[in-house]
């Protein structure tokens, strides 16, 4: 299963998708490393509202 996320300007998380996981998978542009730290960390949109 897949879930596809969007975080709105107010910082509230909505489902936008729901899938059966078949087309999943990562961008071959982005090492696994940086996927997941990124992740971890909570994503870029953090760091924009920080700054």
């Amino acid at each position: 299963m897949t879930v596809d996320l969007a975080q709105r300007d107010d910082g509230t998380w909505r489902v936008v998708e729901l899938g059966d996981g078949q087309v999943s998978d990562r961008p071959t542009t982005i090492r696994p490393y940086n996927f997941v730290a990124t992740l971890l960390d909570g994503g870029p949109s953090n760091d924009a509202r920080s700054a």
